[in-house]
């Protein structure tokens, strides 16, 4: 009976050792399959990560050339504005000028009398003011 027990007490630890061989087997095999899963998972969210971060970068592209260029047409848009609000101050000017010439000598003509030592030219009653330059 005896050796009957030692022999299913090896038997049982014989097949004891090749469950647990088995076991580790087959959980060695779930762990690289889920090693794998993670990896296949880890580069496709990597991949769709940079794609992503692609796409936000072309649009900022898209996005800071259009500024760009609203703001070039902007700038020239001013500058035209700038030369016509010049060209008009300097019309006006020359104008104005003109007006107090034709005033100054209709007065002189009116009473030479009075006109003074020496008939003042308008340039010297009309100052271009600073802000435009002088032509």
């Amino acid at each position: 009976a005896r050796t009957r027990a030692e022999a299913d007490a090896e038997r049982t630890r014989e097949e004891a050792q090749a469950a647990a061989s088995r076991l580790r087997q087959e959980a060695a095999a779930d762990a690289a399959a889920h090693g794998e899963e993670a990896d296949r998972y880890a580069k496709t969210t990597r991949a769709a990560a940079r794609m992503q971060a692609a796409e936000v970068v072309a649009e900022a592209r898209e996005v800071s050339a259009d500024v760009i260029e609203d703001g070039t047409e902007l700038a020239e848009h001013l500058r035209q504005l700038s030369a016509s609000l010049r060209t008009n101050a300097e019309r006006l000017l020359r104008d104005v000028q003109a007006a107090h010439r034709h005033l100054v000598a209709d007065l002189d003509e009116i009473s030479p009398d009075t006109a003074g030592p020496s008939p003042r030219s308008a340039d010297d009653d009309l100052q271009v003011p600073e802000f435009l330059p002088r032509s």
